[in-house]
């Protein structure tokens, strides 16, 4: 083809079925030899422009990477690291709670950094894991808009996203604000991962079942039975219900109740346990723990034991274990009122006989003194020998009932007539690792007449009274004149009818809650019908290491991990939408790696994108388009400017 000595012919080869573009020429220096200007043009800038359109042009029939193929390890390597996260979350949610082994629990609560240094690791393995699929899939997508021309700016900000770098650049807010995002999603989600992984403190539910004494129970209503436990050879009988062992612990117990109600914080030692107040009439439970297959028998709690249906966890130590059981007290109702007797019984009222007896001076005097009330056919007596006239006793109002008579003298003065019916209460107790137990009634259940269950409380009451009355004082009587005088800072004036009678009420019902577990406990130690027994459930709260996710913030700490793996999926999904397959030739070309990096911008083909030194210069350059291509043989940077795909030099033959 001809041309004109001022021009030169440009033609784009994948143009050429189409049109011919022509531009001004380029004059040769007439005094330089056709050599020397053909060595001159090779070495040009615009030289390697046209030898990389060259190659680029060739590109279009080379062999290029398959569209899915590339991305593939990286969605399934996040799509694997959510399932996990979202699996493991589910797994916990859907069982409750996971615990850990018995070894594991034993060594990671004597060392406790371990534990915390182990599942950081993981954590920040799986992190890292996350940020290498992220790298990665810049790299890809940068490698694949390098396959058109890419702003330099953007291709810079890429390889410090792939990073995770921070951009603190002002022309580039939103790199900027894109970076704080992928740094903090970063760092978040080795967090997220530690949260999700590292065991805690939980609270094991194990449930219950167990056998008590049914005082609500038919049998036990009727009188007959009562009498032949109340008789003097009975399983209740004075004698056997209570001995001197234990009159100090009922008078603990009424006092307990009493103090109680003045507002003062109570507590009752009896049997290897340490009550709240009082023991509210309940018999503490025989836990018979059960492991492995013995776990889905039938309970056996024929000798009133309580059991577990269910397994405990491997590193339980049943020894330090938390219990809340549904069980029957025994408590009771009284009204007190101060009344005169006299020796004659009224319909409402009934007599009082007192006798005065001198028992001399040798060297201390003593009275003899016989206070007694009808009871029936018979008559209640409580006899004393005192040095001060300070007497207390208490009487049964009439046989077979639970009405009381509390008669004082001097500093105990004041005689009560007390009615006390006595309650079978629902009660919800509660055990802790410190054989601490607190009885509270259940206020969701009602409750019942005890009837003749309270009769070993009157019994209780006035063996308690009787065996605290001394020569000089009553040991009951002071408690309550304690109790009533707020430890001496009401005067004898001070303290009104009311007030006496309302703490009398509560150390009454303390004794009678106390009654109520020593008289299950004489039972218990003999052979009991089935009829005389109910099933009492419960639960044990077993702290050991696990996993439990109850509330939302357990699905909220995942958030991190969740976006920085939607973020890559994204921008795999956004490369292979502009993706139409990758030269061979490209594809292990990094980005992240300086020294490919220096190597790809070193080929020659970036000659013309910054035109000088200065910061101007340097601003203008990153505005430049390059892609990558072949110069000189390898893989490198070209500029792509205006010009190129329409520009092509013919060197002179």
């Amino acid at each position: 083809m001809g041309v004109a000595k001022d021009s030169v012919p440009i033609i784009s080869r994948a143009e050429l079925r189409h049109k011919i573009w022509k531009v001004p020429a380029i004059s040769p220096r007439p005094h330089y030899s056709s050599l020397y200007q053909h060595r001159m043009r090779k070495s040009s800038p615009a030289y390697h422009e046209l030898k990389g359109d060259f190659a680029d042009d060739e590109h279009e029939h080379q062999a290029r990477t398959r569209r899915i193929r590339w991305p593939v390890y990286i969605v399934a390597g996040e799509l694997t690291l959510i399932a996990f996260a979202l699996g493991f979350l589910f797994a916990v949610r859907r069982r409750g709670q996971i615990p850990l082994g018995a070894y594991a629990v034993e060594f990671f609560e004597v060392n406790p950094q371990i534990k915390t240094w182990l599942f950081t690791f993981v954590a920040s393995v799986l992190s890292m894991f996350s940020s290498f699929l992220f790298a990665q899939a810049v790299r890809h997508a940068l490698v694949v808009a390098l396959s058109h021309p890419l702003r330099l700016s953007t291709l810079v900000s890429g390889v410090k996203i792939s990073k995770r770098a921070l951009i603190l650049d002002k022309k580039y807010v939103k790199w900027g604000l894109l970076s704080v995002a992928i740094f903090g999603l970063g760092i978040a989600q080795t967090s997220s991962w530690s949260s999700l992984l590292t065991p805690n403190v939980i609270s094991v539910v194990v449930p219950l079942v167990g056998t008590e004494i049914d005082l609500a129970s038919a049998i036990f209503q009727q009188e007959d039975i009562w009498g032949a436990l109340l008789s003097y050879d009975g399983s209740l009988s004075p004698a056997n219900l209570t001995d001197a062992s234990d009159m100090p612990v009922i008078q603990q117990s009424g006092a307990a109740r009493a103090a109680a109600f003045a507002n003062h914080t109570s507590i009752l030692n009896y049997g290897g346990f340490t009550y709240t107040v009082t023991t509210g009439g309940i018999s503490p439970i025989h836990l018979q723990a059960r492991y492995g297959t013995d776990v889905y028998l039938p309970p056996n709690t024929a000798d009133l034991s309580t059991t577990n249906t269910a397994a405990f966890p491997p590193s339980t130590n049943v020894s330090e274990i938390n219990i809340v059981m549904h069980q029957q007290g025994l408590s009771a109702n009284g009204s007190c009122q101060r009344e005169a007797l006299t020796e004659e019984s009224t319909d409402s009222l009934p007599a009082i006989w007192r006798e005065y007896r001198d028992l001399g001076c040798r060297p201390y005097c003593y009275t003899y003194v016989n206070i007694s009330t009808p009871c029936g056919a018979d008559v209640n007596s409580q006899h004393m020998v005192t040095g001060t006239n300070q007497t207390l006793a208490i009487h049964t109002k009439r046989r077979r009932a639970t009405g009381s008579i509390v008669d004082g003298r001097k500093q105990y003065s004041g005689t009560f007539v007390c009615d006390i019916t006595p309650l079978i209460v629902p009660m919800i107790s509660n055990y802790t690792v410190d054989n601490s137990i607190k009885s509270t009634p259940d206020l969701g259940q009602p409750t019942k007449n005890g009837r003749f269950a309270g009769q070993p409380g009157v019994t209780a009451a006035a063996k308690a009274f009787e065996f605290g009355q001394g020569i000089e004082i009553s040991s009951v009587g002071d408690l309550l004149v304690s109790i009533e005088s707020e430890q001496g800072t009401l005067s004898d004036d001070q303290i009104t009818d009311e007030r006496r009678a309302q703490v009398l009420e509560a150390f009454l019902q303390g004794i009678f809650e106390l009654s109520g577990t020593l008289m299950k406990n004489k039972l218990a130690q003999h052979d009991l019908q089935s009829s005389m027994t109910h099933n009492i459930s419960g639960i044990a709260n077993v702290q050991t290491l696990g996993w439990q996710y109850t509330t939302y913030t357990s699905t909220v700490v995942l958030i991190p991990i969740l976006l920085f793996a939607i973020t890559t999926l994204g921008i795999v999904a956004v490369a292979q939408w502009h993706n139409r397959g990758v030269p061979l030739a490209n594809t292990d070309f990094d980005p992240n790696d300086p020294w490919l990096l220096m190597a790809a911008a070193s080929a020659g083909g970036m000659g013309t994108v910054f035109q000088g030194s200065d910061k101007e210069d340097w601003a203008k350059g990153e505005e430049n388009q390059v892609v990558l291509g072949k110069v000189n043989g390898r893989v490198g940077f070209l500029h792509a400017d205006g010009s190129r795909r329409i520009s092509r030099f013919v060197g002179e033959d």
